[in-house]
């Protein structure tokens, strides 16, 4: 018989947010994507905070390298800034996608901040692996069964214009 994987704890537990709890081989291949999507993604910690003197523009500069720095009169603004100015300073090619990790110093802050952000990556990741799935069988269903979109949406639990673009996509990428 084989023994349950043991479950670890993903997430601070609070009385309003109850803890996530998520097997080990679930988190093994969860960190696995996400290192997958960084990879492929120029990724980059940058230093937020408040500009002393006026607290109305916020101040960003690299972790490892400070003399890429730049502000912004809002927190996006200055994101975009930073941004742009990784791009210029290391001439990373138009197209690479850039991931900007603030660091706030707040180390409590800081840590929850990049698991939400190792969270929102492998969510991308599942959702595109779930969408090229269901083309691929809502594709299936309806060449081998000979089910309408209808049909076929009422397998997947999803729409039925949603099984038509999905089918489009899947033909359309062969």
């Amino acid at each position: 018989m084989k023994k349950a994987d043991p479950m670890i704890d993903f997430g601070q537990s609070t009385e309003s947010a109850p803890k996530t709890r998520v097997s080990s081989n679930f988190t093994q291949v969860a960190g696995q994507m996400v290192q997958l999507a960084e990879q492929r993604a120029w990724v980059v910690e940058a230093r937020f905070e408040r500009e002393p003197t006026n607290p109305n523009y916020w101040l960003v500069e690299l972790v490892e390298e400070p003399r890429v720095h730049t502000l912004g009169h809002s927190f996006a603004e200055a994101k975009r800034r930073i941004t742009e100015a990784v791009q210029l300073w290391y001439n990373v090619p138009e197209g690479r996608n850039i991931i900007i990790r603030p660091i706030f110093n707040h180390p409590d802050l800081d840590r929850s901040l990049q698991r939400v952000q190792s969270l929102r990556i492998l969510s991308e990741q599942v959702n595109l692996s779930l969408q090229e799935i269901m083309g691929t069988i809502a594709t299936r269903l309806h060449d081998n069964l000979q089910l309408s979109n209808r049909d076929v949406a009422a397998v997947l639990g999803i729409s039925h214009q949603r099984v038509s673009q999905l089918r489009n996509k899947k033909r359309r990428s062969g």
